[in-house]
């Protein structure tokens, strides 16, 4: 059907690859969805404030946004939250977000012992909120190996945040290691524990 058309759009190279895959061979081009940086920017917040608010109280915040569910791999994150905190890192999570893997990740938290590290804030759907959460963050992070863009990594890199994502997907599109954060293999919680300590050691 599209091998109908004069030229197939699609928002990441990962995704018209996909195509080319399965058969595609028009004329293709890679053009991101954008995002509305007069909403989507780098807040000048009262940090302490918020912080308390959302009982944060680590001198670092590790955040990921987005649906929680299984696919998306979160306890990869969890995982490598652990690992900081076993290398006397002074670290929280911030998970944004609900879905089908909530209790899940509820039981290896409280499995590891971190359950006071780990704050779930539920489904938030005003971007300023969550420019507000950003904005309280050190690091966005994201292990989800099934993102064909993923605007929420958008949204977190226009807030100024270094990205740590999987390497799989478009995300390594967006997450370049020594400009704007790092990559890790998929599952590879370790490697996450390492690359996130790098930053927060300089």
């Amino acid at each position: 059907f599209y091998n109908k058309a004069n030229a197939v759009v699609s928002p990441t190279k990962t995704a018209i690859d996909l195509l080319k895959d399965h058969g595609l061979n028009v004329k293709t081009y890679a053009i991101s969805n954008g995002l509305d940086l007069t909403k989507n920017k780098a807040l000048q917040v009262d940090k302490d404030y918020l912080r308390k608010k959302y009982g944060l109280s680590s001198k670092f915040v590790i955040t990921y946004a987005g649906r929680l569910g299984v696919e998306k791999r979160i306890d990869v994150i969890v995982t490598a939250l652990y690992k900081l905190l076993q290398q006397d890192f002074d670290v929280q999570l911030l998970l944004i977000g609900d879905g089908n893997a909530t209790k899940k990740l509820k039981k290896l938290i409280q499995k590891l012992g971190i359950r006071d590290k780990v704050i779930f804030t539920g489904y938030v759907g005003d971007t300023h909120q969550k420019q507000q959460l950003f904005a309280i963050s050190d690091i966005f992070a994201i292990a989800s190996p099934v993102e064909l863009q993923s605007i929420v990594t958008l949204e977190a890199m226009a807030a100024g945040l270094p990205i740590f994502a999987v390497n799989e997907g478009a995300l390594p599109e967006l997450s370049q290691k020594h400009v704007n954060g790092d990559t890790f293999n998929e599952g590879d919680s370790a490697t996450l524990a390492r690359v996130i300590g790098n930053v927060l050691l300089d």
